[in-house]
């Protein structure tokens, strides 16, 4: 093991403690790991050669799409000579160790641009470039590099002898990761520093380069990036790409399906619709699905394979092939990150879709507009399926009848669950003499609704959450359910509930309680009959504390606010929550001002908050509302700052999205010791400020019932006076769930350059004499209904584990 092995295992071993950037929403507390925080030592230089560097682009993940489809980084050059150059013989390189070459007849014309679009993963078989066919026809050469770009390259472009026409040290002007995009340029006729805004850079006869938007191909000036987005902005651009006149199209997937659809080799695995809109049946043959666009043909339909006119058609990623049923062998990722294509038998694009991290028995599906299929409009994670049918209420209902036969119009049906109704209530406390929080809890149930008017005999039902175990909870002999009545049945672990003792379960309680639970991420909910007919089916999304999942009046599943256990439905019920806005910077360190790109999901609007809390700061809560700043355009960071978003729907008709936190460290121009730098693990923890440092009722204060002596009196702990505590009453020692607060937690790699885990999570102060301490030790606890119910990382490289329930941030060693 080497030195900087040695000294990463040693500082994880002792639980995330010290040289850490920590966030915690109103501040950030920054340590360099190491002696020396100096950046490279390279020069930039550009020669005055005809071709020269005009534009580099850096971890280029959702702001420029390449001829493939994709998103890569590219190198442009500029042709400022009068003639064509033949760029045969010159070469790029990031790493002064392997010179990539650039193919015979690479022309660049006079006065023009070439795009080196550069790919790690090689499509040309090492040949540098790939021909591309237009839809008239027109062939054209893309040009690749098989080299991506980071922050840690020196960019070189050298001519047939070698020679170094520019070098580029990337790491002066990285602009961030996971998202976002960087580029530097010069200005095509005069090479002057031209700044037009946006996240990139302009190179200056005076050598310096300076801000600026990609235009990859265009001169770098306003008119240019005028120029390219008007003929980049396609509908590639949104995620929807038609090339082909083609009535067949992609019309819903699934990429996460534990239980939502069984396939015909009865697993439950990824699946593809396609629907032709057309009046006559369609010819298939050759055309291809694949979740990569530099490898479009991943699958093809044989010869002989057609689609009827007005018809589904449903593909699946079964184990084994099945007669009949076309298969397709590559998978979708749940985490998203992918674009699914469709083309046709001479490789135009039909479909091209985007999708992000898709939440478990939840499909991607295209709108239907007015109850139409609309070939243009865009797709929506929904907790609804249809596969096989329309994407409308009419088309679920048919898909449900379809699998399971009539559900929820049975007599006996689902009504209404609970996850996990664990909150906290400020109520006067006799104690202190003050509001103070306590537990309180609504359980976490399943209630059950006879519609008929009669009582109905209940005995040997059954209800799973495992369809291939029926009777996994079996209702006891004499059960009965009044007419217009409910019965509630409590999930495995949910007694005694939050603030209560065994003494406050009731019998019923105990008899209905379950030998299973229900998971954070969602579930489905299986009812049988005594003769073992399913007679309802739900899938329970993900939901938040003390938000049930039940039906409306019309018998349509909804998200309510105020949970009713054993009584009538609301009547404000919401459908599923929006979809999470996608913000094109994610957390890190950065050098210099960042330029966030907020993309808003269709049917909604997204607000934000930028307040860290600072001193003297009158806001005191920094979770976006729907009366909050919305999204309008780019948002400038120019300074630390912790940037929250959250989706409302336009119509009210879905709940509101989760609040998703970025934390953005900006530091000085200057790479000193003092600038903070550190090649070590990064944590960011955002929470509102008022759970901190709120007098009443924040965990890190004393607080205004604090009624200690001093501080030779909060020592005193353990010696003399044995029920004297440290600091009778401050809020840093106060202990129990209810003293726990929400917060978002970021888990980077060294420097904070990229994000390798992140979760909604609950935090408390941690210790005993280190309460009293200004620097506290904080809990990091899973809490299902905040986040997940484990944090799934493996954060210490000498331990087997994968899973935590819990972890601590020690203030000290």
């Amino acid at each position: 093991m080497n030195n900087k092995q040695k000294q990463k295992r040693a500082f994880l071993a002792i639980g995330l403690t010290a040289l850490l950037v920590v966030v915690v929403g109103i501040s950030a507390m920054i340590s360099c790991g190491t002696s020396r925080c100096a950046a490279s030592q390279t020069t930039n230089t550009q020669s005055k050669s005809d071709v020269i560097v005009s534009e580099i682009l850096v971890s280029n993940k959702q702001t420029v799409r390449d001829p493939l489809g994709t998103y890569s980084d590219y190198v442009e050059l500029y042709n400022r000579s009068d003639r064509d150059v033949d760029l045969f013989g010159y070469g790029l390189t990031d790493d002064e160790i392997s010179l990539w070459m650039f193919p015979s007849e690479s022309i660049i014309r006079a006065h023009d641009y070439l795009v080196v679009w550069c790919m790690k993963d090689d499509p040309t078989n090492g040949n540098g470039y790939l021909t591309l066919k237009s839809d008239d026809g027109t062939e054209s050469k893309v040009i690749i590099a098989d080299f991506a770009l980071s922050r840690n390259d020196v960019l070189r472009f050298v001519d047939p002898s070698g020679t170094a026409i520019a070098t580029v040290d990337l790491s002066g002007f990285y602009a961030g990761q996971k998202g976002s995009a960087n580029a530097y340029g010069v200005e095509s006729e005069q090479g002057e520093a031209i700044a037009v805004g946006g996240n990139a850079f302009a190179y200056g006869e005076d050598g310096e380069w300076s801000l600026m938007k990609p235009t990859p191909g265009f001169p770098n000036t306003e008119a240019g990036w005028n120029a390219y987005n008007a003929s980049h902005q396609t509908q590639s651009e949104t995620g929807v790409t038609k090339t082909a006149d083609c009535p067949v199209r992609v019309t819903e997937f699934m990429a996460s399906n534990s239980s939502a659809h069984k396939a015909p080799d009865g697993t439950y695995c990824d699946w593809i619709e396609l629907y032709n809109s057309g009046s006559t049946a369609f010819d298939l043959s050759g055309y291809s699905l694949s979740d990569d666009v530099t490898k479009p043909k991943k699958f093809t339909f044989p010869q002989g394979s057609k689609i009827e006119a007005y018809s589904y058609l449903v593909l699946y990623h079964t184990e084994k092939p099945v007669t009949g049923v076309y298969s397709f062998d590559f998978g979708l990722s749940s985490q998203g990150g992918e674009t699914l294509v469709f083309t046709t038998n001479n490789d135009l694009i039909v479909d091209l879709i985007d999708f992000g991290v898709q939440q478990k028995n939840c499909s991607y599906a295209r709108i239907y507009i007015n109850n139409q299929f609309d070939p243009n409009a865009a797709f929506e994670s929904t907790d609804k399926p249809t596969p096989g049918y329309d994407n409308t209420v009419n088309g679920r209902t048919l898909f449900e009848e379809k699998e399971n036969g009539p559900m929820g119009v049975h007599d006996i049906s689902l009504n209404e669950i609970l996850v996990d109704g664990y909150h906290v209530v400020y109520a006067f406390s006799n104690s202190t003499k003050s509001e103070r929080p306590y537990d309180a809890d609504l359980g976490s149930w399943i209630e059950i609704y006879n519609r008929s008017d009669s009582p109905v005999d209940l005995s040997g039902f059954s209800i799973s959450d495992n369809e291939r175990k029926p009777r996994k909870w079996v209702f006891p002999d004499g059960t009965s359910i009044a007419g217009k009545g409910y019965l509630v049945l409590q999930l495995e672990g949910s007694l005694p509930r939050e603030g209560e003792s065994e003494k406050d379960v009731t019998a019923d309680q105990r008899k209905y309680l379950l030998n299973f639970d229900i998971s954070s991420e969602g579930e489905t909910l299986v009812l049988y009959d005594a003769a073992g007919v399913m007679i309802d089916r739900v899938m329970v999304p993900p939901v938040h504390s003390c938000v049930s999942y039940g039906r409306d009046a019309t018998g349509a599943w909804k998200l309510f606010d105020t949970p009713t256990e054993g009584a009538p439905n609301g009547t404000d019920g919401r459908g599923i929550y929006c979809e999470a806005p996608t913000v094109d910077t994610h957390s890190g360190i950065y050098r210099g001002v960042q330029t966030v790109n907020i993309t808003v999901p269709e049917g909604c609007y997204v607000t934000y908050t930028l307040s860290c809390g600072k001193e003297n700061d009158p806001v005191k809560t920094t979770t976006p509302t729907e009366s909050d700043t919305r999204v309008s355009g780019p948002i400038a960071i120019k300074e630390n700052t912790v940037l929250r978003v959250r989706t409302f729907s336009s119509d009210n008709s879905r709940y509101p999205s989760d609040v998703h936190s970025y934390t953005y460290v900006i530091m000085a121009d200057e790479e000193t010791v003092e600038a903070h730098n550190t090649n070590l693990p990064v944590v960011f923890l955002v929470t509102d400020p008022d759970n901190l440092w709120n007098k009443q009722y924040g965990m890190y204060v004393k607080g205004n019932d604090y009624t200690g002596k001093g501080e030779a009196d909060e020592i005193m702990i353990g010696q003399s006076d044995k029920k004297e505590v440290m600091g009778k009453y401050a809020n840093f020692n106060m202990r129990g769930r209810m003293w726990e607060k929400p917060a978002t937690f970021t888990y980077m790699d060294a420097g904070g350059k990229n994000v390798l885990f992140e979760d909604d999570l609950n935090i408390r102060i941690f210790g005993a004499f280190s309460r009293k301490i200004g620097q506290k030790g904080i809990a990091l606890i899973a809490r299902k209904g905040v986040g997940s119910s484990k944090l799934a990382y493996q954060f210490f490289e000498n331990r087997p584990f994968t899973e935590y329930k819990s972890l601590v941030l020690r203030a000290s060693g």
